[in-house]
């Protein structure tokens, strides 16, 4: 396949600086580093990286939140034409010791002091670590410009949770994310003079949006703080948002705590959603609190760069059938999508199978796995495209008469129960249809490859849960009512922001653990 050279797709963010240095590019907690101090201190940066190290197939870990030094260390790289793998520093030990080593790097930044472990491994493999002193030296002269990078080169690796437990790395490439912001630029245009919320962790691949498409605009970013990531609403306010991008799970925290009041978020212009299923009732909630707001509801994996379809969420929305959820629309200009069957083969509108996506922002595969990759990165005989490669989503879905895809849960949320096959994210919706708040359903107990049942867990819900499967009962075939229903004032939630299905599920085991003892 023929690549060609492509201008370096961050260099938006560069001609932004040099056009307007002193304008804000972020403010962290009060402070403000401008578009030109952001630039010159990642030229250094990228100078650094350039004398210090080899640049052909470099991959630069960045352990940080969301600091100053994480931003200067992301585009530093990326200046250089080299490849960042972000870490998180509050995940376990062992989870950083085995992204570190599976991404091969050739330099850590980082702004903190690193744990023993991790800094024994770096020694080991010659690592250079660049440190908060490291990134506050002034010395050198910084790169003036990003270089120019054919469109294959990789200019991320995105750890995702595997099946068999160890993390595995999706390449996404210059010429991927260049075709997902020049989408971006179009569908959802952003201004210098906007205010755009910066929500997501680098080590969420939607991140890419905040901070590509946000600082690529010439925007200013005001990154949330982690404290008040899930209810974000006086920080909307205070620092009036015209942008707001985030999981939609924020909407249902803010509901529970009664603060979408009607006007709430009058500065909100536009306002994105991805990562979870976003709810109907959520979209009523956030229209009443941000009057003004559009709202797009995004939908991609990690493997098909942020995001690959998305539906404007109009007046009269498009709903998924008996699942209160919005669709997640149709593919971006040049991407496809499909439904396919276990064998691959392309089903006809109104039949449920799996999601299947192609196009220029379907990554490159899984670093050092050629063997995953060929699973699910596949050549398929679809009608149109001949012989194209499709990323095999691992999403249940369907499509409709319009062209308009539905997502209908993981395949993997797919458990038999009593012997029946059941899609636990429906009976997440009837849930959520019965007590207007969120859920989650849990096949418990496994045995022999199946469920006995299934145990609900729900949030913010004061109704007795036994008046709520006597509901339940009225709507699901009995086989399907959850067992036990377990209220709690809130649902645990990923670093992502995301509702943590593993949490919940640990709690369970821990819960028949000591019921055995």
């Amino acid at each position: 396949m023929q690549q060609s050279a492509i201008e370096n797709p961050f260099n938006y963010f560069f001609s932004h600086a040099a056009g307007a240095p002193g304008r804000p590019a972020l403010v962290i907690a009060g402070e403000i580093l401008t578009h030109g101090e952001l630039a010159e201190r990642a030229g250094r940066l990228a100078a650094r990286l350039l004398r210090e190290i080899d640049p052909a197939d470099a991959r630069v870990g960045i352990l940080a939140k969301r600091s100053f030094e994480a931003y200067i260390g992301v585009f530093g790289v990326l200046m250089a034409g080299m490849a960042y793998a972000p870490i998180d520093p509050d995940s376990p030990i062992d989870r950083q010791l085995v992204v570190a080593q599976r991404s091969r790097l050739s330099a850590l930044v980082t702004d903190r002091p690193l744990a023993p472990e991790l800094a024994e491994l770096l020694r080991q493999n010659q690592v250079k670590v660049f440190g908060p002193e490291e990134m506050a030296d002034t010395s050198g002269c910084p790169l003036d410009a990003p270089l120019s990078v054919p469109d294959h080169k990789v200019a991320y690796l995105m750890f995702t949770s595997g099946t068999t437990g160890t993390p595995k790395a999706v390449m996404v490439t210059m010429g991927n994310v260049a075709h997902f912001l020049d989408i971006m630029r179009r569908r959802c245009p952003i201004y210098p003079d906007d205010r755009v919320s910066q929500f997501y962790e680098l080590t969420f691949d939607v991140s890419v949006f905040d901070i590509f498409h946000g600082l690529g605009s010439g925007a200013c970013l005001h990154v949330v703080p982690a404290a008040t990531r899930m209810a974000p609403a006086q920080f909307i306010r205070d620092k009036a948002l015209t942008v707001w991008s985030s999981v939609p799970s924020v909407v249902g925290f803010l509901q529970r705590l009664k603060q979408l009041k009607p006007g709430v978020f009058g500065s909100l212009r536009l306002s994105t959603f991805c990562g979870e299923p976003l709810l109907s009732s959520h979209v009523e909630a956030w229209r009443t609190a941000a009057p003004n707001s559009l709202i797009d509801n995004h939908y991609g994996p990690t493997e098909a760069t942020v995001s690959c379809t998305a539906e404007w969420v109009g007046d009269s929305p498009r709903v998924t059938p008996n699942r209160g959820v919005i669709a997640i629309g149709k593919p971006y200009e040049e991407m496809h999508a499909g439904i396919v069957d276990a064998d691959g083969a392309f089903l006809p509108p109104g039949k449920v199978g799996e999601l299947a996506v192609s196009g220029p922002q379907v990554a490159a595969g899984y670093f050092d796995d050629p063997d995953l990759t060929r699973k699910r990165f596949r050549r398929l005989a679809h009608p149109v495209l001949n012989d194209a490669v499709f990323y095999l989503t691992g999403d249940l879905a369907c499509q409709d008469e319009d062209g308009c895809f539905h997502h209908l849960g993981r395949i993997d949320h797919q458990v038999k129960i009593l012997g029946r096959r059941v899609e636990l994210e429906e009976i997440e919706s009837h849930i959520r249809a019965v007590t207007g708040s969120d859920a989650v359903a849990i096949a418990w107990p496994v045995q022999n490859g199946g469920a006995v049942g299934v145990v609900a867990f729900i949030a913010g819900d004061d109704r007795v849960p036994g008046d709520v499967q006597a509901a339940l009962k009225l709507r699901l075939p009995s086989y399907m009512v959850p067992r036990q229903i377990i209220c709690r004032d809130s649902l645990p939630v990923s670093a992502n922001g995301k509702l943590n299905r593993g949490a919940l599920l640990r709690e369970l085991e821990q819960m028949s653990y000591a019921h055995a003892e």
